[in-house]
């Protein structure tokens, strides 16, 4: 998938003077991020395909008091592109972070007017210039770069104070009991064989605390009250992608699958193998249960990402639709939005190369 096959760079950013944000701005009345109470609306944000076709990626965001979804809402705030391959973004307090790829930077927002309020350019840095996921907790946001780091970026200062070197090209982390996860998926160097490390940081000093051994090709840290999850992506041929169960230094194979959505009771997951040969599954573990059952549900052409807004009653999978057997990576893909139980509610169609959903929570 594109996300796994990235290409050569276009450098396309922009300086912008750094602002701090204004804290007597009368939105500002989260009284803590990290336990929202309410949830405004969805972010969508598209990789586009600069290098197979030039098109530049794009933030949509769903409104979910009127039901309406406003495409490429950056450019049309800011009058220029998001670059190339924007990869990564959440919504924290009153600011979106978005973390393109090829261009090497790091966009902060206004969440309230999409107006940029500072472009952190990362080319040439120590401290990891290839964002590839986030997470945001405790007045930070936490950057995975793909070139071996996990930064730390203060809110208030919107300055990146402190990065840790990990393993080699991490991909999505997660946080689960004050700790940051970070699968090491060694995916550019593929030929000699994917990563089988993962790096544990204890987010109170920002270090390395350990660095455990997890099954073949790491991909994504998630994690709920109770426990923590890995998707592990194995070798796209002969080792499927499959789900573990984090139980200290073992891990407890779930289900294969492709992509996942770790929810309080249930993991919700879809096995789409990169292949004209393998039918498409939908699936969910019942955690109390520990059962896996047929997930019946509207399904979409070819899925690459499950979100869960549990505050604002939503589920959304996004999707390429396809050219031939295959996915396409040049041709708009599409959101189905659904309720809690799976009811089909809206379909929405998005840009090229769906890449991170995540919300606008208070």
């Amino acid at each position: 998938m594109l996300k796994q096959f990235l290409s050569a760079a276009l450098v396309v950013t922009a300086m912008s003077a750094l602002t701090s944000c204004d804290s007597d701005n009368k939105h500002d009345y989260e009284p803590n991020p990290d336990q929202p109470k309410y949830s405004a609306g969805a972010y969508f944000l598209n990789q586009g395909n600069y290098y197979g076709g030039g098109i530049e990626g794009g933030l949509y965001f769903l409104n979910y008091n009127d039901t309406t979804m406003a495409a490429n809402v950056f450019k049309a705030a800011n009058n220029k592109s998001l670059g190339d391959t924007p990869q990564c973004g959440v919504c924290y307090g009153s600011k979106v972070y978005i973390g393109v790829y090829e261009s090497q930077c790091i966009f902060i927002l206004d969440k309230y007017t999409n107006k940029e309020i500072s472009c952190l350019r990362l080319k040439g840095t120590k401290q990891g210039s290839q964002p590839r996921s986030m997470v945001a907790y405790g007045g930070k946001v936490y950057v995975a770069m793909y070139d071996g780091y996990v930064a730390r970026l203060d809110t208030t200062t919107m300055q990146i104070d402190k990065s840790v070197q990990v393993g080699p090209n991490p991909e999505t982390i997660g946080i689960y009991s004050n700790k940051i996860y970070v699968p090491n998926s060694d995916g550019m160097n593929y030929l000699s064989g994917y990563g089988t490390t993962a790096s544990v940081i204890d987010i109170d000093s920002f270090t390395v605390t350990a660095t455990i051994t997890v099954p073949l090709n790491p991909a994504e840290f998630q994690a709920n009250k109770d426990g923590l999850y890995l998707l592990a992506k194995g070798n796209y041929q002969d080792i499927p992608s499959k789900i573990y169960k984090v139980e200290g230094l073992e891990f407890k194979e779930i289900a294969e699958a492709s992509i996942m959505a770790v929810d309080e009771d249930k993991v919700y997951y879809v096995n789409a193998p990169f292949s004209d040969e393998v039918k498409i599954t939908y699936g969910y573990y019942d955690i109390a249960k520990d059962t896996n059952k047929e997930w019946r549900i509207q399904q979409v052409d070819y899925p690459n990402n499950i979100v869960i807004d549990r505050i604002g009653g939503k589920m959304f999978i996004s999707s390429y639709i396809m050219d031939g057997k295959y996915p396409s990576y040049t041709a708009p893909g599409y959101v189905n939005e659904y309720t809690l139980d799976g009811k089909f509610v809206k379909k929405y169609d998005i840009g090229v190369g769906p890449a991170a959903i995540f919300f606008d929570k208070y």
